[in-house]
């Protein structure tokens, strides 16, 4: 067990964000916010609060991510095979979020016509 063990409710919120991840976020905005502690928090804020953790994440989450991660994320995937944490799945998280954002802006720039 990771010496300061990621809080259970922290936990449960990251797992909520993934699932708000899958099913209801959109790069259009910010995205569904999550509770944690009775307090709102975008997605990647709870990447962030997450990111301190090394305890070791649970196997579904894991597998959700192997199985979600495609060729441009190899080294991402392979690094977290070998370090399954909360730590580097919040990483992953985030980078999928920033790059989903960032292939949505480039193609809403491509429809309005910017340069």
């Amino acid at each position: 067990m990771a010496p300061n063990p990621i809080p259970q409710d922290l936990a449960e919120g990251f797992r909520d964000a993934l699932s708000f991840y899958r099913t209801s976020w959109s790069p259009a905005d910010h995205g569904p916010e999550v509770s944690i502690g009775g307090r709102p928090y975008t997605i990647l804020a709870v990447c962030e609060l997450v990111s301190e953790f090394d305890d070791r994440l649970p196997q579904e989450i894991l597998y959700w991510f192997i199985g979600r991660m495609d060729a441009r994320y190899a080294d991402l995937k392979d690094y977290l095979a070998s370090h399954p944490t909360y730590k580097t799945a919040a990483l992953c998280l985030s980078k999928l979020i920033r790059d989903r954002k960032t292939e949505y802006e480039r193609m809403e720039a491509l429809r309005r016509g910017d340069s």
